[in-house]
């Protein structure tokens, strides 16, 4: 039934446009309403890592900006596990209503469909990209008793080793381990891998032996093993050495151009949600990570690159990125999973 609310803020919108259907009136008020509002209740941003890493921090960091700007809390919401397929799942069959997004990594939309066979979403069809914001580098860390101290040493270990080093990372088949799988392939190093839900675990893991070598985030709980002497990093990813490593050459220095490593962060909705609430989302967020403290953390703190884009743009990258990744899964050798 329409309520004559809706068909006065019907006619206010339609003024001077002529006549419209009786349903189109109907669903331009309730989006305008839906719109108008929005939000008007605490936002849940559910990340798909454990507390305490580089990502983790990035949602926290962005979570409070945002409830800033909208004035209503953004409560962050961690759903770690099964490479992000379990946060992605739980937005996916949430309301399309903006008020569950998703803090998505690379493993959400490219690497999840290029990897597995069954998965608990779909990620074209369950899930919309919003919009991209973040860009972050790995550094590669041993444990400070490791024989190695610089990146080709590790390899010439390794190749001693064979079969006998483990790396670890934060899920199966997201970038962390991807990386080092494509380095153990491309050096015959045999390596394996082991995941764990996060950089918290997969570091207390390096720490304790139960690993030899991980791509991790240089956050400050990262560089505190690295002061205490508990830690070392071999290289780091990126274009640039990173602020808070400035000693540690990249893979480009070192003339490894195809092994470098990175992540990327934006956020998503349940496929459904009303684009005009999209755009209430990608604006706030594009305004958050404006913001100078914001960037200043982001990069000196996180080591992370902000920018905004566009939902075109962000599909477009996903695309994009799904062809690169396709090559690089295809030169690790890493079949079709389960």
């Amino acid at each position: 039934m329409v309520t004559r609310r809706q068909v006065l803020s019907v006619l206010s919108a339609t003024a001077g446009l002529g006549a419209l259907g009786a349903m189109h009136r109907t669903n331009a008020a309730t989006t305008a309403a839906a719109t108008s509002t929005y939000p008007d209740r605490a936002v849940r941003l559910i990340v798909p890592y454990a507390p305490g890493g580089g990502t983790d921090s990035m949602a926290r960091v962005l979570a409070r900006k945002l409830s800033d700007i909208w004035g209503q809390k953004v409560i962050v919401e961690n759903r770690p596990g099964a490479s992000e397929s379990i946060a992605a799942s739980h937005v996916a069959r949430a309301p399309a209503d903006g008020y569950t997004i998703l803090f998505a990594s690379d493993s959400t939309f490219q690497l999840n469909p290029l990897l597995y066979n069954n998965l608990s979403y779909r990620p074209d069809e369950d899930l919309t990209p919003v919009t991209r914001f973040a860009s972050a580098p790995f550094g590669l860390f041993v444990n400070a008793k490791s024989p190695v101290n610089t990146f080709e040493e590790f390899l010439s270990y390794a190749r001693e080793n064979r079969g006998e080093v483990f790396f670890g990372s934060y899920g199966i088949s997201n970038s962390t381990h991807l990386g080092l799988a494509w380095i153990s392939k491309k050096f015959d190093l045999g390596m394996e891998g082991v995941p764990f839900g996060g950089q918290n675990p997969a570091m207390t893991a390096l720490l304790s032996g139960d690993c030899d070598i991980l791509f991790a985030n240089i956050i400050p709980s990262s560089v505190g093993f690295i002061d205490k002497g508990d830690l070392k990093v071999l290289v780091t990813s990126g274009d640039a050495r990173l602020p808070a490593a400035p000693n540690v050459p990249t893979f480009r220095e070192l003339g490894y151009d195809d092994l470098d490593t990175s992540y990327t962060l934006g956020l998503a909705v349940p496929a459904g949600t009303p684009a005009d609430i999209q755009n209430e989302i990608v604006q706030a967020c594009a305004e958050a990570v404006r913001d100078p403290k914001v960037i200043a953390y982001a990069r000196d703190t996180l080591s992370i690159n902000l920018f905004s884009e566009t939902p075109a743009q962000y599909r477009a990258f996903i695309e994009s990125s799904r062809a690169t990744l396709r090559q690089r899964i295809a030169a690790a050798g890493i079949g079709k999973l389960d």
